[in-house]
C-alpha cells in the first residue's frame, strides 16, 4: 500500500503548482481581446484597469472581468503581454507593464502544426499499441503524462511552460520517445548520412544564430531547461518503475517478439527538437519577465485537503494484498513444570499436563487457568470444538469428569471402564432435531406465538459425548446420564466419519469385521460393512488374519472428509468408501511406530466432468525409526484434471480419472524428532541435523616428523522444519531448544509443542490460526462442511 500511496503523493506535490494554475484557467470566464491590437507598450503601478484599458480599445466591464482574462491564459501568453507580475496563490491580480501587438494572429500556422503534432503521436502510440496490451498502454500513456507535469514543474513552471498546444504536445512527444528508447531501434545509417545530420544541425544552428539574434538567449535558456527536464522525466520514470507502475514506464524490447520494424529513435527525436525550437522562435517573450507570487493559507489548505482525499480514495480501491513473509513465526505460552501431555481441538484452547499433575488451560489470545481434579492419573483428555466443555476420565477408578467452562458439572464412576478398557475414538456432537420439530419452531418464531401443547417449545440444542472403548460404545449426555452399546467382539480400532449432508458414522474395526454404526435421531444403529473389489461385485465379509504376528503394524482407521476411510493392516493401507464398501486404492506400507500414520489431502472441490468430489493430491504419512515416510499420489503432469473421487466408477471411464491412474511418489526425511501435520497440506515438526567436527590430536612424535591423526565427531541442533505436500520440499527454520516431548496439532495453519516447561506455537504468515465459519472448504466447522461450489453459490444470494 505504501509503495503505491506515496509515489502518488510525491507526483502531486511535484505537479500541484501546474494543475493549480491548469484548474484556475479553466474557472475563469471566456472574455477574449479584440482582434486589431495596438502596437504600445504601458506601464505603472497597475496597468490591469478598466481607466488603462478602454483608453487602449478594450471593452471590460469591471476589474474582474480584466483579471479573469488573463488568469485564463497561459503563462507564456501571459508574458507575451504582462511583465512585472504579482500574484497571490498563482492568481494574477497586478502587473507593471502591457506589451500590445498589431495584428498577431497565426491559428491557422498553429491549427495546421497542432494536427500534425497529434498525427505523429498516435502513430507512435499505434506502432507500440499493435505490440503490447490495451492496458499496458494506457498505464504508460498515464505515467508519461505525469511524468511531464512533474519534470516541468520541479524547473519552475513559470519559466517553462509551453506557450502553445503544439508545444505542450511535443514535449510530450519528445518524452514518449525517451520514454520508449528500448523499443525503437538505434540509428544504424551510414558514416556518411550520420554526418549528413550533424552537418545539417549545426547549419540550421548557425541561421539561427544569425537571423535571430535577440531569440539566442532565450531559446538556449529553454533548451538548457529541456535538457534538464528531459533527465529528470528519465529519473522520475525509474522511480515509478521500481514502485507501483514496475514495467510501465520502459518498454523494454525483450518482451516484444517477432518485430521486424521499429522507426529510428534519433531522426525522430532530432526533427522533433527542431521544429519545437521553430515554434519557440516565432512566439518568444523577449527578455526575463519578472514574477512575483505569494501563497496564503488557503493553498496550504487546499493541498493539505487533496493528499487526504488521494489517501482516502487509494484506501477504498486500492486491493491491500498481504505479504506473507518466508519466516516462522512463535507464540510462547509458559507452565510450572516439564509438560507430558497437550490436548487440542479446533478451539483455542490448549490444555497441558505437568510431571505436578496440575491441568493448565490455556488460551494464547487470553490468560490460562487451572482445572481442579482430584484423581491421578488422568488416561483420557478431550476438548470439545467450540472448548466449552471438557472430560477427564480415569481408568483404574472408572471415574468420568465433565467440565463446562471450566467448572465441573457432573461426575460419574463407569462400571464399563477399568484397567482393561483402552479408549479407541471419541469426539463431542450436538443433538439433532427432527425436521418437523425444527420447522414448527421456526415458524413458532417469526411469528411470534408459542407451540401449542402436542410440541412443547424445543430448548437449546444439548451436547453429547461419546467414547468408543475396546469393549463397548457409551454415550454421556449433558446431564451425567448415559447409554453404553456393547461390542460383540474386541474392537481394535475407530473413527468418526464426518461427511456433509450424511449422518455422523463411527466405523469400528473388529477381529473379523468392519462395523459401521450410524447416528440417527440420536440413536446408533450398527451394521457389518461388506468389501468390494469394484462397484458391481457382490459384497464380502472381512476375512483377512488379524496380522498378530511379531513385526506387523498396528490397525488404524483414518477418516477423510468426503465419505471415505483408510484402514491400515499389516503392511496394506486401503482406501474404502465407508457407504458402499467399495476398495478404491490399495497402497503398500512399510513398518511404522504406533499412532505416526496419517493421512492428509489438498482441499477438495468438484470434478470438472462427471461433479463428484475431487482432489489434487493425496499423502499417506508415517514414521520408522526417526524417519518419516511420505506416499504422495498425484495424476500425471502433464493431466490439468484432479483425482475424481467417484465411487461407481466403470474401468473404461475416460473423461475423469480416478485413483487407478495415479502416480505414486516416495519422498523419505530422516533425523526427524517430532512432527504432526496440518490442514493445509503440510507437515510441521523439529528436526535433527548433525554437522561433523574434525579435531587434530597427536598419536606419536618421532625425532624426524610428528604424525597427526584426524578424529570425527558429530554434533547436532534441532531446527523447525516445514514440508510442503504438494511438491514435497522440505525447508529448515530457526533452531529450537531440546526438551521437546508432545507436539499437537493447533488450529488450522499451525502445530504446538513443548520445551521443558515452555509451551510454544509455530505458524507461518499471519496470526489467524483458529477457523472460522468458511476458510476452509476441506477442513472447515463440524456443522458447516460444505464442498465448494455450494460455498460460493450460497455467497451470491
Amino acid at each position: 500500500m505504501i509503495s503505491i500511496l506515496l509515489p502518488i503523493i510525491i507526483l502531486f506535490t511535484c505537479s500541484f503548482d501546474l494543475l493549480y494554475d491548469l484548474i484556475k484557467q479553466l474557472f475563469q470566464s471566456s472574455a477574449r481581446l479584440p482582434s486589431d491590437y495596438n502596437v504600445e507598450v504601458v506601464k505603472g503601478l497597475n496597468v490591469l484597469t478598466i481607466e488603462n484599458l478602454n483608453l487602449l480599445g478594450f471593452n471590460f466591464k469591471s476589474d474582474k472581468d480584466i483579471l479573469k482574462y488573463f488568469n485564463r491564459l497561459n503563462n507564456l501568453d501571459i508574458y507575451l503581454y504582462l511583465d512585472d507580475i504579482k500574484s497571490v496563490n498563482h492568481f494574477i491580480q497586478s502587473a507593471g507593464v502591457l506589451k500590445l501587438y498589431k495584428n498577431l494572429s497565426i491559428n491557422w500556422f498553429f491549427i495546421l502544426c497542432e494536427l500534425l503534432i497529434t498525427m505523429a503521436i498516435f502513430g507512435i502510440l499505434f506502432h507500440i499499441y499493435k505490440r503490447v496490451k490495451l492496458k499496458f498502454l494506457i498505464g504508460w500513456i498515464f505515467a508519461t503524462v505525469f511524468t511531464a507535469i512533474a519534470s516541468v514543474n520541479i524547473l519552475g513552471f513559470h519559466k517553462f511552460e509551453p506557450s502553445t498546444k503544439f508545444i505542450k504536445l511535443s514535449y510530450y512527444l519528445q518524452l514518449i520517445i525517451l520514454n520508449s528508447r528500448n523499443f525503437l531501434d538505434k540509428d544504424k545509417r551510414t558514416a556518411i548520412e550520420n554526418g549528413l545530420v550533424i552537418i545539417g544541425t549545426n547549419l540550421f544552428g548557425y541561421l539561427l544564430s544569425f537571423f535571430c539574434k535577440e531569440e539566442r538567449s532565450f531559446i538556449g535558456n529553454k533548451l538548457i531547461l529541456f535538457t534538464i527536464s528531459g533527465l529528470i522525466a528519465i529519473i522520475i520514470d525509474f522511480i515509478m518503475s521500481k514502485t507501483f507502475l514496475k514495467e510501465l514506464i520502459i518498454l523494454n524490447n525483450v518482451m516484444i517478439k517477432k518485430i521486424k520494424f521499429h522507426p529510428i529513435i534519433y531522426s525522430i527525436l532530432m526533427i522533433q527538437i527542431i521544429i519545437t525550437i521553430m515554434h519557440w522562435i516565432i512566439i518568444a517573450p523577449i527578455g526575463n519577465v519578472k514574477v512575483k507570487n505569494t501563497n496564503t493559507l488557503i493553498y496550504y489548505v487546499e493541498y493539505v485537503l487533496i493528499v487526504i482525499f488521494i489517501t482516502a480514495v487509494c484506501n477504498f480501491f486500492i486491493e491491500k494484498k498481504e505479504i506473507v513473509e518466508d519466516k516462522i513465526n512463535e507464540i510462547e505460552l509458559q507452565g510450572s513444570l516439564d509438560i507430558i501431555r497437550l490436548e487440542t481441538s479446533k478451539s483455542p484452547l490448549i490444555i497441558s499436563v505437568d510431571l505436578d499433575n496440575n491441568i493448565m488451560v490455556h488460551n494464547p489470545f487470553g490468560g490460562k487457568s487451572i482445572l481442579k481434579c482430584d484423581f491421578w492419573p488422568i488416561n483420557h483428555i478431550k476438548l470439545s470444538d467450540d472448548g466449552k466443555y471438557i472430560v477427564l476420565i480415569n481408568y483404574k477408578l472408572g471415574l468420568v469428569q465433565c467440565y463446562e467452562d471450566l467448572k465441573l458439572i457432573w461426575r460419574h464412576k463407569n462400571q464399563y471402564i477399568n484397567k482393561e478398557t483402552k479408549i479407541l475414538n471419541s469426539f463431542f456432537r450436538r443433538k439433532t432435531i427432527p425436521g418437523f420439530l425444527a420447522r414448527r419452531v421456526l415458524k413458532s418464531d417469526s411469528s411470534s406465538s408459542l407451540v401449542d401443547s402436542n410440541f412443547p417449545p424445543v430448548k437449546e440444542d444439548k451436547f453429547e459425548f461419546i467414547f468408543v472403548t475396546n469393549t463397548q460404545t457409551i454415550i454421556y449426555n449433558r446431564d451425567g446420564s448415559f447409554k453404553n452399546y456393547p461390542s460383540p467382539s474386541p474392537v481394535l480400532a475407530s473413527a468418526l466419519v464426518l461427511t456433509p449432508r450424511v449422518a455422523d458414522r463411527i466405523v469400528n474395526f473388529t477381529e473379523d469385521k468392519l462395523i459401521v454404526g450410524t447416528i440417527i435421531n440420536n440413536n446408533l444403529k450398527f451394521k457389518e460393512l461388506l468389501f468390494k473389489e469394484t462397484y458391481n461385485q457382490l459384497g464380502q465379509p472381512l476375512t483377512r488374519s488379524t496380522g498378530k504376528g511379531k513385526g506387523y503394524n498396528e490397525i488404524s482407521i483414518i477418516p477423510l472428509y468426503f465419505g471415505m476411510i483408510v484402514i491400515v493392516k499389516d503392511f496394506i493401507a486401503e482406501l474404502v468408501d465407508v457407504s458402499t464398501g467399495i476398495v478404491i486404492k490399495k497402497i503398500g506400507v512399510g513398518n511404522f511406530k504406533p499412532g505416526s500414520f496419517r493421512v492428509t489431502h489438498s482441499e477438495f472441490t468438484h470434478c470438472k466432468f462427471c461433479g463428484s468430489a475431487s482432489i489434487n493430491s493425496l499423502s499417506i504419512i508415517y514414521e520408522d525409526s526417526g524417519t518419516l515416510i511420505v506416499h504422495n499420489f498425484k495424476l500425471d503432469s502433464k493431466s490439468k484434471s484432479n483425482i475424481c473421487l467417484r465411487v461407481e466408477r466403470d474401468p473404461r471411464e475416460i473423461r475423469c480419472q480416478g485413483f487407478n491412474n495415479v502416480q505414486e511418489q516416495h519422498w523419505v526425511y530422516p533425523d526427524i524428532i517430532k512432527w504432526e501435520i496440518t490442514s493445509v497440506n503440510t507437515i510441521m515438526g523439529i528436526s535433527q541435523t548433525k554437522f561433523e567436527i574434525i579435531q587434530s590430536n597427536d598419536t606419536y612424535k618421532s625425532n624426524l616428523k610428528s604424525i597427526k591423526k584426524k578424529t570425527k565427531k558429530y554434533e547436532s541442533d534441532l531446527q523447525f522444519f516445514v514440508i510442503t505436500l504438494s511438491d514435497g520440499i522440505k525447508k529448515d527454520y530457526k533452531k529450537v531448544e531440546s526438551g521437546t516431548n508432545v507436539i499437537a496439532k493447533y488450529g488450522f495453519k499451525s502445530v504446538v509443542c513443548n520445551f521443558g516447561s515452555k509451551i510454544e506455537i509455530f505458524y507461518l504468515g499471519n496470526d489467524k490460526l483458529i477457523e472460522e465459519g468458511e476458510d476452509l472448504y476441506f477442513n472447515n466447522d463440524l456443522w458447516t462442511n460444505e464442498l465448494l461450489f455450494i460455498n460460493k453459490r450460497r455467497r451470491r444470494r
